[in-house]
């Protein structure tokens, strides 16, 4: 299982979004769908990226931490830079 939470100002208004997916393709088309509502052509799956772990994150006791991020966001290209969109654990 994995657990994914998007990036947010604040914890406590991240985690009320926070979606847990069986795998990691089952995350990423749940993302690359939600930014579609927002965006036309947001990016597409190979776009998004799952960095290393950083470590546990003991606020809302998920393990093995990672960056979630996309090389494209729209025009924009971030791919020697990945923008982060979120986080995923377990």
């Amino acid at each position: 299982m994995i657990k994914y939470r998007p990036q947010r100002q604040y914890i406590d208004e991240a985690m009320t979004e926070a979606r847990t997916f069986e795998n990691l393709d089952a995350m990423k088309i749940f993302i690359l769908e939600h930014w579609r509502k927002i965006i036309p052509d947001p990016f597409s799956l190979d776009d998004i990226v799952i960095g290393q772990v950083i470590g546990d994150d003991k606020r809302i006791g998920w393990k093995n931490v990672r960056h979630v991020c996309v090389k494209r966001m729209g025009k924009e290209v971030y791919y020697i830079n990945p923008q982060c969109i979120g986080w995923c654990g377990e």
